[in-house]
C-alpha cells in the first residue's frame, strides 16, 4: 500500500510539473524551431536499450556536469540540425534523480539535454544551442574561432596538419554529421585520420549473427563514409582512414548482460581511392584493409552480415 501511494505521489507530481511547464512555455525557441547543439559529441551519453535491429540512437546531455567543464573547446560537435520537439519533467522514482529533459529530434538522432529543476532553462538552453540552421551556424564567429579554429588545430596536428583548410572541413562534417569524433593515429608506422563512432543503441542476438556477422553488418553500415573519404587523395602526409567502433551483442535466449566486440579497420588510401572510383568491390576493398576485432587481426565476408 505506501508502494503504491508513493508512485501515486510520483505520478501527480509529474502531472503537475507538465501542467506547470505546458502553462509557460520556459524556452526562448518555440517548439519547432531548428537549433545546432554546441555540445562536443565526447559529453553525449547513450540511453540503454535492448534492440534487435539498427534503431535511432538517443542520447543524453547533463548540463549540470558541462557548468564544471570547458566544454566548447574540447571536441567537435554534431554537425548538423535538429528540430525543438518538447520539455518534461523526470523524476526517477527510484533512482531519486529529478531533471528537465529538453528533447531535439532530427531524423536520425534524438538528443535530451538535461537540466535541474532550478535551473534557468531558458539561458541554458541558450548557452548549449545555436538557434538556426546549420548553414548560418557555420557562418558564425564562434564556429571559424572555436569549432574549426581551437577544436580543429589540436586535431590536425603533425603530418595531418599539412592537409588543405577545405579538406580538414570537409573531414569535420564527415565526423560531426557521424556522429564521430576524429583525431590523428599512426599504427604500423603509417599515419591514418581516426574515427572513433560511439554506441549505437543496437544489441546484436548472438544467435544469428556470430563475430564476424557482426563485425560485417558494421563494416557494411560504414562503406559509403569510407568511400567519401577519397577526398584526402590528394593531401600529403595521410597513409589511410582508420574506424573504431564498439559492437553491443548478447544470446537473446539465454543470457542478460550485454557483451562488446571491440572493432577497428584500417583502409590504406589507395584502396579507398580505387572503391571510390568503382574499380574494386565492396569485398575486394575490405579484403585490402586491416581489420582487428578484440585485438584479433580477421578476414571478413561482408555478404556474412545483416
Amino acid at each position: 500500500m505506501k508502494t503504491n501511494s508513493f508512485l501515486f505521489i510520483c505520478s501527480a507530481m509529474i502531472l503537475w510539473s507538465g501542467q506547470a511547464l505546458a502553462a509557460k512555455w520556459p524556452l526562448q525557441v518555440s517548439k519547432g524551431d531548428t537549433v545546432v547543439v554546441k555540445v562536443p559529441l565526447q559529453y553525449w551519453h547513450p540511453e540503454e536499450s535492448s534492440f534487435s535491429q539498427p534503431t535511432t540512437p538517443i542520447f543524453s546531455v547533463d548540463a549540470a556536469a558541462l557548468a564544471k567543464l570547458n566544454w566548447q573547446t574540447a571536441g567537435l560537435p554534431y554537425f548538423g540540425e535538429f528540430v525543438v520537439t518538447k520539455v518534461t519533467p523526470i523524476y526517477k522514482a527510484f533512482g531519486g534523480k529529478k531533471y528537465i529533459a529538453i528533447e531535439l529530434r532530427n531524423n536520425s538522432t534524438w538528443v535530451k539535454l538535461q537540466f535541474q529543476p532550478d535551473s534557468d532553462l531558458a539561458s541554458g538552453f541558450a548557452s548549449l544551442t545555436y538557434t538556426g540552421t546549420w548553414s548560418k551556424f557555420e557562418a558564425t564567429d564562434y564556429f571559424k574561432d572555436v569549432v574549426f579554429g581551437t577544436v580543429g588545430s589540436t586535431i590536425f596536428t603533425g603530418p595531418l596538419a599539412k592537409i588543405h583548410d577545405s579538406t580538414k572541413l570537409a573531414l569535420l562534417k564527415i565526423a560531426g554529421t557521424g556522429l564521430a569524433t576524429v583525431s590523428s593515429e599512426t599504427y604500423k608506422d603509417k599515419v591514418y585520420v581516426g574515427f572513433a563512432f560511439p554506441l549505437s543503441g543496437t544489441v546484436y542476438n548472438s544467435i544469428k549473427l556470430n563475430e564476424g556477422a557482426r563485425a560485417a553488418t558494421v563494416i557494411n553500415s560504414r562503406l559509403a563514409m569510407l568511400k567519401s573519404l577519397a577526398i584526402i587523395a590528394g593531401d600529403a602526409g595521410v597513409d589511410g582512414v582508420k574506424i573504431g567502433e564498439k559492437i553491443l551483442y548478447r544470446d537473446f535466449v539465454s543470457e542478460t548482460a550485454v557483451k562488446t566486440d571491440n572493432l577497428q579497420l584500417y583502409a590504406p588510401l589507395q584502396a579507398i581511392k580505387q572503391f571510390s572510383s568503382a574499380d574494386i568491390t565492396n569485398q575486394q576493398f575490405v579484403d585490402q584493409c586491416i581489420v582487428v576485432v578484440n585485438d584479433n587481426r580477421v578476414q571478413v565476408s561482408l555478404s556474412s552480415g545483416s
